[in-house]
């Protein structure tokens, strides 16, 4: 089920039953570097996902990296340094975006 931005899933036996998770049939990987520091840049275009993101900033970044919607910043974006992941639960691509310190830093990411 679709709630807003968010899968839910009904289960039997109320809100705390475990939930068996199926293995994924989407898997999408890549790299994203950010042309122009302090300017938003979507993550990807849109792909449908069924659990989430892992992001990576890369090893050779000068700067940090934020990360969040369309108008991530400095000031409100979730802070990645150099070789830091974050896993986020999402059902679209296309709704996560980067801005970084420097130009050319960038992350790598792997989604299901």
């Amino acid at each position: 089920m679709t709630k807003g931005s968010f899968k839910t899933r009904e289960t039997k036996g109320g809100p705390n039953a475990p939930v068996k998770a199926a293995p994924a049939e989407v898997l999408v990987m890549g790299q994203k570097t950010v042309a122009v520091a302090g300017t938003p840049e979507r993550l990807h275009t849109a792909q449908e996902l069924e659990a989430g993101v892992t992001i990576k900033a890369l090893t050779g970044n000068g700067g940090s990296i934020f990360v969040g919607n369309e108008l991530v910043e400095s000031t409100n974006g979730y802070v990645l340094a150099a070789d830091e992941a974050v896993f986020i639960e999402i059902i679209d691509l296309s709704l996560v975006w980067l801005n970084t310190d420097n130009a050319t830093d960038g992350v790598s990411f792997i989604a299901s």
